[in-house]
């Protein structure tokens, strides 16, 4: 009887030992949510040290449970790109990621609204965020381009190729940059990283970002593999929705200009799949599409003018086909370019 007392005595201080560890959450709880250490950005270059020896007790371990309890509630303030080895295809959406069996989640107020179609913009908290260095701005529009990353030499290369051993440091400074205006526009602590380190990348931690493009990408792949037809063709709409306008219009970097015509090409796919599904009930709608890819996607595409001038043809609207030929043509000579052979020949063929 006494050795049983005993037993359940032992166990409640293990327990209340455990909770003073991981702010009041107990882990195999559903739904706990345990905080995770905020490293400061002095060690932001190195890798992380190894973990602390257990006769070495860390100082988050010997906090009182009412400071740890605290931190509950900034759980996402955290590497999250690296705790656990947890991979940025881990996170299932903008507000959460999934780290070993725990779910993180990021609060509306940090959640940071990256647009990359148009003109590109960064909010946080309903306000636009600036960067005040060339450096932040440089490296945001870089990473914000893949989910997954992008190796340390190649944002050398691509963003300082002539700085020689000075580009890490304009890298290391446009970390700062970065970190310094997100965590000002979220109001999070200075412990928190918006661009973290995995091997030999840099990227965005993810759970803390919501990306057009990232989205973009994500519905093409739908688009391209999920077995319904009705989920494939949502998949498209929002590939035509969210391309509101060149990817990263107002930069002329070579490095932009194969992403920029890869989701051109993408979205212009999207389209004509589409114009082809509504042509068949409403061609009308479809000629909608059209003309709105070539404002907003692609104004020097051929095959979306001479679809086009194909349609209205059909419809037997043979004005219609001439003053789309002009508005083409009209439309390449701004890039000292003019029709195809084909595409004339389409247009003798439609307008006689």
């Amino acid at each position: 009887m006494l050795f049983g007392v005993f037993v359940m005595a032992v166990n409640a201080v293990l327990i209340q030992r455990s909770r003073a560890l991981t702010g009041g959450a107990v882990a195999g709880v559903p739904g706990a949510l345990l905080p995770v250490p905020v490293v400061p950005d002095a060690d932001f270059g190195r890798e992380r040290e190894a973990p602390a020896k257990p006769s070495e007790p860390s100082a988050a371990a010997v906090q009182p449970a009412e400071e740890t309890a605290g931190h509950a509630e900034t759980a996402i303030e955290a590497d999250l790109g690296k705790v656990g080895e947890t991979s940025a295809a881990a996170v299932v959406s903008p507000q959460s990621a999934t780290t070993a069996g725990l779910q993180l989640r990021v609060p509306p107020s940090a959640l940071v609204s990256g647009r990359l179609f148009g003109r590109t913009r960064v909010q946080a908290a309903d306000r636009e965020v600036g960067f005040t260095r060339t450096e932040g701005r440089d490296l945001f529009a870089l990473l914000a381009t893949s989910k997954d990353g992008v190796r340390q030499d190649l944002v050398i290369e691509h963003l300082w190729p002539e700085q020689g051993e000075h580009g890490p440091q304009h890298l290391e400074t446009g970390v700062r940059d970065i970190n310094a205006a997100l965590r000002g526009a979220t109001g999070l602590s200075t412990g928190v990283r918006f661009v973290i380190k995995t091997g030999q990348c840099r990227h965005l931690a993810s759970a803390f970002f919501d990306i057009d493009l990232w989205r973009f990408e994500q519905a093409h792949l739908v688009a391209n593999t999920a077995p319904e037809e009705d989920t494939r063709v949502q998949a498209l709409r929002q590939m035509v929705a969210i391309h509101e306008g060149p990817l990263l219009a107002e930069r002329d970097d070579l490095w932009c200009l194969p992403l920029r015509q890869a989701a051109a090409r993408k979205a212009t796919n999207a389209v004509m799949r589409l114009a082809e599904l509504e042509h068949k009930t409403d061609p009308d709608h479809a000629l909608d599409l059209l003309t709105l890819a070539v404002d907003r996607i692609d104004p020097y595409s051929e095959v979306l003018w001479c679809r086009i001038m194909t349609i209205h043809g059909e419809l037997g609207r043979l004005p219609a086909v001439r003053a789309a030929f002009q508005q083409f043509t009209e439309r390449l000579r701004e890039v000292d370019a003019e029709p195809s052979r084909q595409a004339r020949q389409i247009y003798r063929g439609l307008a006689g």
